[in-house]
């Protein structure tokens, strides 16, 4: 049994893990569906990446073109900062409702094109299964 395989069998099955992948020269992931699930963390996997925060686009369809950038109630584009091999905490609340998430490396305005192909972890706990 390899590695990934042994960790997964450790993980409660209330929280759940997606890997989204960017391609080398691209700073937009690939989508996964997040359903009614709370997003809670996210990790840099691997030793590289290029210098970037992370925004989010968010969708009710997985259609390219109903990708929308996600922005807090202020009217800020929703940012995190982030590097490699850091697991980093998110806020929840910012995702409620999404059925489907990207992400990006970099802003709407300014994205960042990463260098070589990077593997982001999203973490995702089920709200049936949590404690009332």
């Amino acid at each position: 049994m390899g590695l990934r395989e042994t960790y997964q069998k450790r993980v409660p099955r209330r929280l759940n893990y997606e890997d989204l992948d960017i391609t080398s020269g691209l700073a937009v992931s690939t989508d996964i569906f997040v359903g009614g699930r709370y997003l809670s963390a996210i990790d840099i996997l691997g030793d590289s990446w290029d210098t970037a925060n992370l925004t989010f686009q968010a969708s009710p369809t997985s259609v390219d073109s109903d990708f929308m950038n996600v922005y807090d109630d202020c009217g800020n584009e929703y940012a995190v900062t982030v590097a490699a091999e850091r697991h980093v905490i998110l806020n929840a609340d910012m995702f409620s409702g999404i059925r489907f998430l990207r992400v990006r490396s970099g802003t709407s305005g300014t994205p960042v094109a990463q260098t070589a192909a990077r593997v982001l972890r999203v973490w995702l706990v089920d709200p049936a299964s949590l404690v009332q």
